[in-house]
């Protein structure tokens, strides 16, 4: 899992979680309303370990995003749906800790968002 700000539709900053393990990509309704997102209203299936099934009514949100690569910025559209919270971040590190170990990265490129809004797979 992965830490990082994006840039979502003109350029509003939102704070992601990368999850690798998830097939799913989900964003808050707080951060889809403020982001201005049109959505649709349906009922999500979700399949867990052990055969565990959750169904939830809630809502699908397109959202577009942008974020910076090695390879240089990248776009992508998402198909997200809607929940209440994703994640907490309790404690976030602050870059200048981070310099110390990952030296030769920019220091604006270790900032990590201190909310999650968004979790893309």
């Amino acid at each position: 899992m992965m830490l990082l700000k994006v840039t979502a539709n003109d350029g509003q900053q939102i704070g992601a979680l990368i999850d690798l393990a998830s097939d799913t990509n989900y964003i808050t309704h707080a951060a889809a309303s403020r982001l201005g997102l049109k959505s649709e209203k349906i009922t999500l299936v979700v399949q867990g370990v052990r055969g565990m099934t959750v169904t939830a009514n809630t809502k699908r949100y397109l959202l577009k995003v942008r974020f910076r690569t090695p390879e240089g910025e990248r776009a992508h559209q998402l198909v997200c749906y809607g929940l209440d919270e994703i994640a907490k971040v309790h404690h976030a590190i602050e870059p200048q800790q981070l310099k110390r170990f990952f030296p030769e990265v920019k220091t604006r490129e270790l900032v990590r968002p201190r909310r999650i809004e968004l979790l893309i797979s």
